[in-house]
């Protein structure tokens, strides 16, 4: 069997019959890491050995999986490089005509609500500033990249990417409640935390559909069904594909640990408003994150981490925050369309 080290993503060819019945550890010889062994249980779900080859196969082929635009990721080493200008950004974009059209046309929108027409990729950086056009380009890209529609009669990718364009405005919302340095980034980060679930339905459709039946049948969560039948998580492969893009590492964490920022050694404060933000989603019913209505109970800790920053946060908060993203949803109109660049009807 092949095993994978959560911290490199160096594998290892593992011999399961020399297992000892009761898991031990190996040690990374790349990074040192712990690996954790176990040998691969018989019977049971008769499927697992398989669903587990299937998952294997997609995180040991990355080269697979889509690519991010040149000109993201050029943007994204050029954001990141400190002597970089907004002339440099504005040419960047300028190359593809068709990234143009769509931030312009995001930048124009009721969701930045601004009062005068932005015609240039030039105004919108000095507008918005470098960092702002950068998140946008690459959510843009990314919802781009995985615009391919799957006939799955219970994940619907449309209410999905509501979800998520939810999740990436309650996290902008929050990120100014709580005095987040940048929230154009938390936007993206909401955007696109829930990545993975998009390869499963696209890699792994029919096995997905079971998961999702699990979680539905049984009312636990997405994730735990993935867990038991997968043995990996859309938090797990999102993460390989975060990688695979070179996307900021604050990204990357908020991709894997939604589900437990405090998993998370750094970053803990975006994937925290993340985490929140897809609960509020959940309980005000913004989109679908998937087939389950699972709603989890928020973390003690990150409530604490949440109050530390807003002292007088109590649980009377929740009902207005998520009034205030229902309101906020509604200037939201027409994003979807332009992320995944459909024709909107009145064009």
């Amino acid at each position: 069997m092949k095993v994978k080290c959560q911290e490199c993503s160096n594998i290892y060819d593992i011999d399961e019959n020399k297992l000892p019945d009761q898991p031990v550890v190996m040690k990374c010889k790349n990074c040192n890491n712990n690996i954790i062994l176990k040998k691969p249980e018989s019977g049971g779900n008769g499927g697992e050995k398989t669903n587990r080859d299937k998952i294997n196969k997609i995180l040991e082929n990355v080269d697979s999986l889509p690519t991010l635009p040149t000109v993201a990721n050029q943007i994204i080493q050029c954001t990141n490089d400190k002597n970089s200008s907004s002339t440099q950004i504005s040419k960047l974009v300028s190359q593809d005509q068709s990234l143009t059209m769509k931030v312009l046309k995001i930048v124009n929108s009721p969701f930045y609500g601004f009062p005068r027409k932005i015609t240039t990729i030039n105004h919108a950086v000095v507008i918005l500033g470098a960092y702002e056009i950068q998140t946008l380009v690459v959510g843009a890209s990314i919802v781009k990249a995985f615009s391919r529609s799957k006939n799955n009669s219970i994940f619907n990718r449309e209410k999905f990417w509501v979800h998520s364009i939810g999740c990436g405005v309650a996290s902008k919302m929050l990120a100014r409640v709580f005095q987040y340095r940048i929230s154009g980034e938390a936007f993206v980060a909401g955007l696109i935390h829930d990545i993975g679930k998009i390869i499963l339905d696209q890699y792994l459709n029919t096995d997905f559909e079971q998961v999702l039946k699990e979680a539905h049948d049984k009312k636990v969560s997405l994730f735990k069904a993935e867990k038991d039948i997968l043995g990996t998580t859309h938090a797990e492969l999102g993460k390989t594909l975060g990688e695979k893009w070179e996307l900021p590492s604050h990204l990357i964490e908020v991709i894997h640990n939604h589900h437990d920022p405090f998993n998370s050694s750094k970053d803990r404060d975006i994937v925290s408003l993340v985490y929140f933000s897809n609960i509020l989603c959940r309980m005000g019913q913004v989109g679908m994150a998937g087939g389950d209505g699972y709603v989890p109970k928020i973390d003690d800790k990150v409530w604490g981490l949440l109050k530390s920053k807003k002292p007088d946060l109590n649980d009377s908060y929740i009902d207005k925050f998520i009034y205030d993203l229902k309101s906020e949803m509604e200037q939201t109109q027409g994003l979807l369309s332009v992320l995944q660049e459909k024709k909107e009807k009145n064009e």
